[in-house]
């Protein structure tokens, strides 16, 4: 039994993309657990409207003064899925049709993740259909990811991201779930993958599958997420002994947001005084 979850929070168009293509996938998702992080727009209307009868809905509604409590939410949303197989994907992610079927292909004691593409900006004034060949035609690979032609393991664990992996449950609980320690946005799905090499989870990129993320407007480095990446950054660094983020942390530094010295262990907000 296959359980996508994702998180969600304001984010309604996107939301509904992602639900209209898991409805197309082939074979379908047996559920699919939304967990809403407070959003002020009507997220179960947009589920009965898109999901329809044919797709299998829980919808958790997490009361968190945090904000964004993303690792707390996936580990939420992991323990009230039913399947043996999880797949986490993020709510700006559209499924390609063979997403779910290259998930529950993969090897359930495993990290694997499938490929993701960047949809450009404005793609959706020409995205008449959620079909894979037109939005292929309407994004980009990550520079920085692997997208292989046949499925292939990889030590390179700090390129793991949560945008879009599968993980056998028993995998998962043995990894312990995302450490709900990082409170907010940023570390939180490195610190997962570090955890699966300490034992010896292999992690696999997968040929199929693909997901087209979103465009929306998102500064880099994510000023906006600043306070919580630098609380999740000093965590990360205790616990691993290095540095995450560490283009984000150099571009915060530069722009003289932080006090930082990546040789040391001193991070710290710079003082706007």
């Amino acid at each position: 039994m296959i359980s996508v979850v994702t998180i969600v929070r304001d984010r309604p168009v996107h939301l509904a993309n992602m639900v209209a293509g898991l409805v197309r996938c082939d074979p379908p998702t047996d559920e699919l657990i939304v967990v809403d992080m407070g959003s002020t727009n009507s997220i179960s209307r947009i589920l009965h409207d898109i999901a329809g009868p044919s797709l299998s809905v829980t919808l958790v509604e997490l009361d968190d003064p945090s904000g964004l409590p993303l690792a707390r939410a996936r580990n939420v949303g992991a323990a009230r899925a039913e399947g043996d197989r999880l797949v986490f994907l993020d709510v700006d992610c559209i499924p390609a049709p063979d997403l779910v079927s290259a998930y529950a292909a993969a090897d359930g004691g495993t990290l694997a993740c499938a490929p993701v593409r960047y949809l450009r900006r404005g793609w959706q004034r020409s995205a008449v259909d959620l079909g894979p060949a037109h939005l292929c035609s309407l994004s980009d690979p990550h520079p920085a990811r692997p997208a292989p032609g046949s499925d292939v393991g990889d030590s390179r664990y700090e390129l793991f991201w949560s945008l879009s992996f599968g993980v056998g449950r028993s995998t998962f609980a043995a990894i312990g779930g995302f450490d709900e320690g990082y409170v907010g946005y940023g570390a939180e799905d490195t610190d997962l993958a570090f955890t699966a090499r300490r034992l010896d989870v292999p992690l696999v990129w997968l040929a199929d599958g693909c997901a087209f993320h979103q465009w929306h407007p998102s500064p880099v480095p994510p000023v906006q997420h600043l306070a919580s990446i630098v609380t999740n950054a000093r965590r990360f660094r205790e616990k691993w002994g290095r540095w995450p983020m560490q283009g984000w942390l150099a571009g915060f530094a530069e722009a003289g947001l932080i006090e930082w010295r990546p040789d040391t262990d001193g991070i710290a907000i710079a003082d706007s005084r």
